[in-house]
């Protein structure tokens, strides 16, 4: 009952971005922060080849590190 209520809080203090870029037809929140932070992606393409490079980079890094 807690954890429901919490949840809830948490929608209704700081949930409204979040709430809004999932419903914005741009990929939702996580590509709102990568579009803010990392690598401005325009189109559908352009963020499926920025995915792409992330997985990339992600894999590099697990392949080298122990």
């Amino acid at each position: 009952m807690y954890r429901l209520f919490a949840l809830a809080l948490v929608l209704w203090v700081g949930g409204c971005t979040v709430v809004h870029q999932e419903l914005d037809n741009r990929g939702g929140y996580v590509d709102y922060l990568a579009d803010k932070y990392w690598w401005k992606a325009d189109s559908k393409k352009m963020r499926a080849l920025r995915a792409y490079a992330l997985h990339a980079a992600i894999a590099r890094i697990a392949m080298i590190s122990p």
